[in-house]
């Protein structure tokens, strides 16, 4: 008879064989969630017998000949090729292997069934990759009737192949059975879930498998569970109320007596809240908790929350912790991401459901330890917008792919002006379609990046996008040693050839013109290094460059712009200084991209400030991150050997903790094979005391976050941030604020403040900030007290250039302001403790004021430095530049930085509650203008003030052919190159300073949007006066007539002025000119 013969539901926590009783057994961590099982094996081979999670199963549970159908539901996302939802036949090894197995996604991206019989070819039936995050089933069958190897996914056939004269099922030698895990060593495990495995003893029919897919997997349902959903709820009310009476729909049928009545009802009443999850012990909204464990706890995440536990072992134990928004995060700090093991993930929910690698959890390095991010595999992390502050349609952009063409961009097309991208990922955006061009790589590594305005030569010329996900990757790394025995974070290999892993981030390398290929298409790949040491005559990129040209170099580099990478810089020699110069200045000077500088150094007899000198030099000149990709006391060809490994070590261990606390540094990497003196490990691959340092040095995160500057403002840079539920620049010069963590928002002087806890707390603002010659600030400020030389602000590039304000240096309040020399400051006593005081500060025509309160209490008329000298790029509220310094305990209200010097009268406004001018619509359709015509739009009525006050109205940013006047009319004549769509941010500011915005769109066209008729012959032909567009609908509205519609093919020439085309109209009657004028004829666009 022919029927099922074996069946694992997983329904009951184990994997049991209802049917047929060969039981198999869950391995090495797996285990079973909502009738499910669930393996976690990212970065574990199947030969990793102790470590891989997979069931394993009985032998021979195949039929010795005749057709046979093995069916199984599975869900898999960004699995690596040829893991195995499952593997029936031999160990493999030799030519008598044999095997049945079915993947996902193999190395050809597609999904595949594989037989094979010893000795003989494989048979494959495939079909498109289900590798893509949703439930799937598949029903692989072998037909030995038709001689055919049948594929089924979600019950539609989508390959046959046949098997020839392969012979009987029965040649598989099934002695090695496993959901999950390969036959084959090398294969990976399986990541994901296996809702429920299935053998026939016959070859299902195409009904038969359409019938199971529509089925889907055997349910354990609740009584009352009539939607089922594994939950007793309302939802199950709906269904026995729409269903009531039925004999024929019975799904809310409870009692199964063939009609839905009220006994049904009163099954669901008794069961209501059944499989509901048990309230959590405590609920994070938007709030941040640190604990060293959990135990016998339910947590539940919401909003932007995150969850730091920081004990390394039983860090969740029989609990459970619900992340339940994509802003829910859960960190890690001492566990690294390939312990969390099924155990730890059987215990989280993301959204109510099992939290699967790879699906609806990416599971991510982050330094020491790991963070938890409750993303899909679909998770699409950037928004753009048509309009600037986030105005106009958007669109979101999906991860790896190269956007790179008009219907990738849909309607941003041409129109890019802002966007949002979501913490934990990078963008690269660029001016040309091939990535090349002007290009930006937009990291949100610490907080949501929000672009309100782009940086200069990006706004509307957008053309390639790509994101990637990003990883906190730390310092140290690893090269001609493993990073599995340097415990190191990123390595490289002078190749293209490797993978990253969970814990360790892969980096290639174009090491030289010709070789290795491109990282075009890997996905783990977020940083690209370029050619190593170039300028050295024994190194094939010296040789492949032409003798190390300097010219071709700089012209290979505009081919890596392509892949949206982090790209480095050549990493010359330690005596190659010149040669870097002179790439770097000319590869900047053609608008190339370099992201960071890698360098190497060999030299004897450093010390670690000595070296550290060294590398400032590089760091001065270019201000970008260095990447110490080659280093070592010295090195067989430098002589002055140290005297022992022992030695060795103590300068080593003094060489990576300086790197480690020089934030510009971002990246090292240590070479072991430079004499056994200097070496990190002996021949039998143990540690000497050189590897012991570096294995055993916790290094930190090495990228530091930046924002990247709005394009240059038309009147300067404001920043006016309120903190009324956000850290948004409410200016409109696009300086907005972002928060390190989650921001708390409390009751301020005016609406709401800004808390920061005196930990790890800080808003970071954009370069262009105190980028003036002038400068002010003012705001309201509650201190709480604690260490000195907290900040209120602090913005630098690092410890010898900087302007701040600290609420005390243990004696005073001190405004400062320094440029490698001396600090030129004003001061007064400290700020009061627990009180909100009104602090503002001026500089300007050599002149620094400090006021509290409105009063002005100190002033230093030698204050000659300027904040335009100083390059700032790190600009904090609440942080220092100095690592060690406190952060800011307290609270911050309606703060304001302006690039000009505020009046004591103006102070006194915004700190007697001075309310900005109000702006109803911050999205103001301008309307259009013909190229050559003067627009005239009149802006007056688009904000008022509350306290009367004159309002003043500005461009911050825009194309500078228009200007604004005293009366707010917004006025200009565009030109050729302003044709297509126009943006103004115009700013209304009051007398007391504050400021309010609005972005006026205006169309520029290139031709009249209409056309006359001059002239007419015959019936339907009349000649147009007009420039329309090389393919246009012409829509006519005749004044006595109903719309007719006129059509032209595109082949007339567009620099005619006179155009004849023929007009299609909805009588016969002929084509005549109104009593009262020309027709008048539109143009669209097609």
């Amino acid at each position: 008879m022919l029927s099922l013969t074996h069946h694992y539901t997983f329904n009951d926590g184990d994997a049991a064989d209802v049917v047929g009783g060969s039981h198999g057994v869950l391995r090495n961590g797996a285990i079973v969630v909502d009738g499910a099982v669930l393996l976690q094996n990212t970065g574990v081979t199947s030969g990793q017998a102790s470590d891989v999670q997979y069931v394993e199963l009985p032998s021979d549970l195949l039929a010795d000949e005749g057709s046979a159908t093995l069916e199984v539901w599975y869900t898999s996302g960004g699995l690596p090729n040829w893991a195995r939802v499952f593997d029936f036949g031999e160990e493999a090894g030799d030519s008598d292997e044999s095997y049945l197995f079915f993947t996902p996604q193999s190395g050809s991206n597609d999904s595949r069934a594989v037989y094979r019989k010893a000795s003989s070819a494989e048979t494959v039936a495939s079909t498109a990759s289900t590798d893509d995050g949703q439930q799937h089933v598949a029903a692989v069958v072998y037909d030995n009737a038709t001689r055919y190897l049948r594929l089924y996914l979600d019950g539609v056939e989508q390959a046959a192949t046949s098997l020839g004269r392969s012979g009987l099922l029965g040649s598989v030698n099934d002695a090695t059975n496993s959901l999950g895990r390969s036959l084959f060593a090398a294969d990976p495990g399986f990541t994901g879930l296996i809702d429920e495995f299935r053998i026939y003893d016959h070859a299902l029919t195409p009904a038969e498998a359409a019938a199971n897919a529509a089925a889907g997997p055997v349910v354990e349902l609740l009584p009352g569970d009539y939607d089922r959903n594994r939950v007793v709820d309302t939802a199950d009310h709906v269904v026995w109320a729409a269903s009531y009476g039925s004999t024929t729909e019975l799904d809310a049928d409870g009692n199964q007596d063939g009609v839905v009545d009220a006994a049904d009802y009163s099954i669901w009443r008794d069961n209501l809240g059944a499989g509901e999850p048990d309230p959590a012990d405590q609920i994070l909204i938007n709030e941040s908790l640190t604990v060293d464990s959990l135990s016998s706890t339910v947590i539940e995440l919401t909003g932007q929350s995150e969850l730091h536990i920081s004990h390394s072992r039983g860090v969740i134990v029989n609990s459970e912790v619900r992340l339940n928004s994509p802003d829910a995060w859960l960190f890690l700090h001492n566990v690294k991401p390939s312990n969390v093991d099924g155990v730890l993930l059987g215990q989280l929910r993301v959204d109510g459901a099992p939290a699967l690698p790879g699906i609806n959890l990416r599971i991510v390095q982050h330094g020491l330890g790991a963070v938890l991010i409750p993303h899909s595999v679909g998770f699409e992390p950037l928004e753009a917008f048509a309009g600037m502050h986030f105005t106009g349609e958007s669109k979101t952009f999906e991860q790896y792919s190269y956007h790179d063409s008009p219907g990738e961009f849909g309607v941003v097309a041409g129109d890019l002006s802002s966007f949002k991208l979501k913490r934990g990922y990078m963008a690269t955006l660029a001016t040309q379609a091939n990535g090349g061009g002007f290009s930006q790589v937009f990291v949100a590594q610490d907080y949501d990046l929000e672009i309100s305005i782009l940086p200069t030569g990006m706004d509307n010329e957008v053309r390639f996008v790509r994101v990637l996900p990003w990883r906190w990757v730390s310092k140290k790394g690893a090269s001609d040693i493993s990073p599995v025995t340097l415990d190191a974070a990123w390595f490289y290999n002078w190749n293209n050839s490797a993978q990253s892993t969970l814990d360790y981030e892969y980096v290639p390398i174009k090491q030289q013109r010709y070789w290795p290929g491109n990282p075009t298409n890997n996905t783990d790949v977020t940083h690209w290094l370029g050619f190593n040491e170039p300028n050295n005559p024994v190194e094939d990129a010296y040789t492949s460059l032409g003798n190390g040209s300097v010219d071709n170099a700089v012209a290979y580099y505009a081919t890596m712009q392509t892949t949206g990478h982090r790209i480095g810089s050549p990493a010359v020699t330690d005596g190659g200084k010149a040669w870097l110069y002179e790439f770097m200045d000319k590869a900047l000077a053609q608008g190339l991209r370099i992201d960071y500088i890698a360098i190497h150094n060999y030299q004897a007899n450093h010390s670690a400030t000595s070296l550290k000198a060294w590398l400032k030099d590089i760091y001065d000149r270019y201000h970008l991150p260095i990447w110490v990709t080659e280093f070592n006391n010295g090195a067989n060809w430098t002589g002055n050997d140290p005297a022992s490994n022992a030695a060795n070590a103590a300068v080593i261990d003094s060489f990576i903790q300086m790197m480690d606390d020089t934030p510009w540094i971002e990246r090292y990497s240590i070479y072991s094979r430079v004499e056994a003196v200097r070496e990190l490990t002996y021949s039998d691959g143990s540690l000497t005391p050189t590897g012991v340092v570096y294995e055993a040095n916790e290094s930190p995160i090495g990228y530091t976050q930046e924002i990247a500057a709005p394009a240059s403002a038309a009147g300067g840079a404001i920043a006016q941030l309120n903190f009324d539920g956000d850290t948004l620049d409410s200016s409109g010069y696009g300086l907005n604020g972002h928060a390190f963590g989650v921001p708390r928002f409390v009751a301020g002087v005016s609406g709401q403040a800004l808390e920061f806890d005196g930990v790890d707390d800080r808003i970071q603002l954009p370069t262009g900030v105190a980028s003036g010659d002038s400068f002010s600030f003012a705001g309201w400020v509650k201190w709480n007290g604690g260490g000195n030389w907290q900040r209120i602000f602090d913005f630098g590039k690092d410890t010898d250039s900087f302007l701040f304000l600290t609420p005390s240096n243990g004696s005073t309040m001190r405004f400062g302001i320094k440029n490698h020399g001396s600090q030129q400051i004003v001061e007064t006593t400290p700020l009061t403790v627990g009180e909100w005081t009104h602090v503002a500060v001026t500089l300007g025509g050599s002149q620094a004021r400090m006021y509290v309160d409105g009063a002005l209490v100190d002033t230093n008329n030698a204050a000659t430095l300027r904040p335009s000298v100083l390059g700032v790029n790190k600009n904090y509220l609440g942080d220092s530049q100095y690592a060690h310094d406190p952060s800011f305990n307290g609270q911050l209200d309606e703060v304001l930085f302006t690039d000009y010097v505020l009046t004591q009268s103006q102070i006194l406004a915004l700190m007697s509650g001075n309310q900005a001018p109000v702006v109803a619509d911050r999205d103001v359709d301008g309307g259009s203008v013909m190229v050559g015509a003067t627009y005239s739009f009149p802006l007056a009525s688009v904000a008022t003030d509350a306290e009367g006050a004159t309002i003043t109205y500005s461009i911050a940013h825009g194309p500078g052919w228009a200007s604004i006047d005293s009366r707010g009319v917004l006025n200009g004549t565009p030109n050729g190159l302003e044709v297509g769509a126009n943006q103004f941010v115009v700013v209304a500011t009051d007398d007391a300073g504050a400021v309010s915005y609005a972005v006026v769109s205006v169309e520029v066209n290139e031709f009249p949007p209409f056309a006359f008729v001059t002239s007419k012959s015959g019936l339907n032909t009349v000649t147009l006066r007009g420039r329309p567009p090389a393919r246009a609908t012409l829509i006519a509205d005749r004044i006595d007539q109903a719309m007719l519609l006129v059509t032209q093919d595109g082949s007339s020439p567009r620099d005619s002025t006179d155009l004849s085309v023929e007009v299609e109209h909805d009588d016969a009657e002929t084509i005549r000119e109104a009593d009262d004028g020309p027709l008048q004829i539109a143009f669209a666009a097609f």
